[in-house]
């Protein structure tokens, strides 16, 4: 059955249908061949206000549309970029709790580059930098899939963080925490300590966007031989971490200085242009996504660090090391109150104030 938008009261038993709605074409939509969701019928797009004067019923069904979307993406990463949908923890089975990460067919044997994918916060998961950006602009802005597609151009690997699936299944079909993976930090260091670091990769990328970045800071804490040894270059997409704020040790301070990590912020600068920000003077170097929006620096800044990208691959491991034993040490300040407790703040999006979410796809657009 195919539901159209109307401008009708809907009756509270039609409001129920959309909880049975298992495929985007029963919704109503598709994605037509440049990648944007349109309605089925006349190719218009996706309309929130569905049921008039029933914002509840129109929640509810953009809800089960960016379900929808979500699985819509993550189809796409195994049919058509040939991705492994790996379950985790490794050892979980099928009547247990457990969450998924995506992978290269090769990412166990490549012994090339690795290019990791790790989204922000909120209501999205493997595949996606943002659900709203999906539904309302197109694939192409939204997802994962132009990163990986380009690396499989390259001949790289990719591995695929899914930080916010938290919770799964049990065999009685009750909720439950997945193990080891409850949290994003808890998801993150899993992944990357019984994953990433017994890779073959010689060199690995990674793509952060916003809440993404403070995972991948953590990382370099407390995954320091993988992380140090192996990673030659970290892209931020509006990444809201901070070196002060989480009290970040020598040895990320001065990796994050070091040339091999940059943060491009939303901004209304031209893409790619340097940035010269107070509250980052001890942190990594910033620069333009060439975008206000912060749900589309991934998509403005992605040529930018494409092109970064080769440059820091085609560097010689020497000159890498040598450009990371040149920095001098930063130290850090760290300011306490009157009471002794430590004062900082951490980075926020360089975006203009965040109004009050009226919707589910404004709580979407303020996701970290």
């Amino acid at each position: 059955m195919t539901v159209n938008d109307h401008n009708s009261d809907s009756s509270g038993d039609e409001c129920e249908l959309q909880d049975n709605i298992n495929s985007l074409e029963e919704l109503g939509y598709k994605f037509d061949e440049a990648g944007k969701l349109v309605n089925v019928d006349d190719d218009s797009p996706f309309n929130f206000n569905y049921y008039p004067s029933n914002h509840k019923e129109n929640q509810r069904r953009y809800e089960r549309l960016g379900t929808l979307v979500t699985e819509y993406v993550q189809n796409q990463l195994e049919t058509e970029h040939g991705l492994e949908r790996i379950s985790v923890p490794l050892d979980s089975d099928a009547q247990s709790p457990h969450g998924f990460i995506f992978a290269s067919p090769n990412y166990k044997t490549n012994d090339g580059v690795l290019l990791v994918l790790i989204p922000g916060s909120g209501a999205v998961y493997a595949g996606l930098w943002s659900r709203s950006v999906v539904i309302n602009n197109s694939l192409d802005e939204g997802s994962q899939l132009p990163y990986i597609k380009y690396a499989h151009d390259k001949g790289w690997s990719v591995l695929v963080f899914n930080p916010n699936l938290n919770m799964a299944e049990n065999e009685n079909g009750a909720l439950e925490t997945i193990p080891e993976n409850g949290t994003p930090h808890e998801h993150a260091s899993y992944v990357w300590n019984k994953v990433v670091s017994t890779l073959p990769a010689k060199k690995i990328l990674i793509v952060a966007h916003s809440y993404g970045g403070v995972l991948v800071t953590s990382l370099a804490e407390t995954g320091q031989e993988t992380f140090l040894s192996k990673v030659r270059a970290v892209a931020f997409t509006d990444s809201v971490h901070s070196l002060v704020y989480m009290r970040s040790p020598q040895h990320v301070v001065d990796f994050f200085k070091s040339g091999s990590v940059i943060n491009w912020i939303s901004s209304n600068k031209k893409v790619n242009e340097p940035l010269s920000l107070p509250h980052m003077k001890f942190d990594c170097e910033v620069r333009s996504a060439g975008t206000t929006v912060h749900t589309l620096t991934s998509h403005s800044a992605r040529d930018s660090i494409f092109e970064w990208f080769e440059q820091q691959i085609n560097l010689e491991n020497g000159d890498v090391n040598g450009s990371q034993a040149n920095i001098k040490p930063v130290e850090i300040p760290v300011e306490k109150s009157p009471s002794g407790a430590l004062h900082a703040t951490p980075n926020k999006p360089q975006t203009e104030k965040v109004p009050t979410p009226t919707s589910a796809e404004d709580i979407d657009s303020i996701e970290l």
